[in-house]
């Protein structure tokens, strides 16, 4: 009688073990905290992709206008942007801030292993968006529907937590 009890006991000992009831487990939470709390995703550099709805925004507010030579920025625009670009390999528009924005991470869409780095490697999908505090309502209403970007991020696990190694967030 007393056998299968230790046997029971051993077991969810074992399987606590290897189960990974440990701090160092990955969760999407955990990672969308540390890469939220990255300098590398901080100190980005703030190259904002303009959709087509967000040109029609941006021009209902005032900040920018259609020429004939292309969309530039207007006196207001200029307040808050450095330069309104055509990618002329992408065809798509950028914004140039004179401010560092922030960045939030919206999600954690995907936890990968990386087997050639070892287990305390991981690579991190997720979607993120920056974040207009501080800014006008004729600026932030320009943004505030904007789709999510993409983004990924290798973190390493230290004997203090999780760090992020490198991360590529729609450059």
């Amino acid at each position: 009688m007393h056998r299968p009890a230790r046997l029971n006991t051993f077991l969810i000992a074992l399987l606590l073990a290897v189960g990974g009831c440990s701090s160092s487990g990955l969760s999407r939470g955990k990672a969308k905290n540390v890469i939220d709390a990255s300098t590398l995703m901080a100190n980005r550099k703030t190259e904002i992709y303009v959709d087509k709805d967000e040109l029609k925004r941006g021009q209902d507010s005032g900040l920018w206008v259609s020429e004939p030579r292309g969309i530039v920025l207007t006196d207001e625009g200029k307040k808050y942007f450095s330069w309104l670009l055509l990618g002329m390999a992408s065809r798509r528009y950028y914004l140039v801030s004179k401010v560092q924005l922030p960045s939030k991470v919206v999600d954690v869409t995907g936890i990968a292993d990386m087997p050639m780095m070892g287990p305390s490697v991981k690579q991190v999908d997720f979607t993120w968006n920056y974040e207009f505090r501080g800014f006008p309502a004729s600026v932030r209403s320009v943004f505030e529907n904007s789709a999510p970007e993409s983004g990924r991020a290798i973190l390493h696990l230290y004997d203090d937590g999780w760090r992020v190694e490198s991360i590529s967030a729609g450059e």
